[in-house]
């Protein structure tokens, strides 16, 4: 047994095909994004990266982020934010020196890698000041 018939009608089929060419069309049309190029790629990573930063510090200076975690600790000796902002912001620093690397290679030395580079020292940055908070904490300065 064949399935039941969805269209009695030629004005039913016609209408019927008329939405399905529409829908063929809209799918293959230019509504889709468009590809990157890799340097626009990592580019991109970078902006996202910031993004990220500036999320992990509350969206606060950096001065201002340790300061609070190192006041957290005086108060209630709470390393495990610290340490847990150790690890987040090192994973970040990591993943900022693989964009820089990947930036050089691919467009060499300009301006599109001085972006990588200041995002890659911004984090550098709040990496050392929050090792040196930790090694504080650790020896009980």
């Amino acid at each position: 047994m064949g399935r039941p018939r969805k269209y009695f009608s030629s004005e039913e089929i016609r209408v019927a095909k008329c939405l399905k060419s529409k829908r063929w069309y809209h799918r293959r049309s230019g509504d889709k994004p468009k590809k990157l190029s890799p340097l626009e790629y990592w580019l991109n990573r970078v902006r996202r990266g910031e993004g990220k930063l500036n999320e992990l510090l509350e969206n606060k200076g950096a001065r201002s982020f340790i300061q609070g975690l190192y006041d957290g600790y005086l108060i209630n000796e709470d390393t495990e934010a610290l340490d847990r902002a150790v690890v987040a912001i090192s994973d970040l620093q990591d993943r900022a020196r693989r964009y820089q690397n990947h930036i050089l290679q691919i467009a060499g030395v300009g301006k599109d890698l001085e972006q990588a580079q200041v995002f890659e020292r911004r984090v550098t940055q709040t990496t050392n000041a929050l090792e040196d908070v930790a090694g504080h904490t650790v020896l009980g300065l």
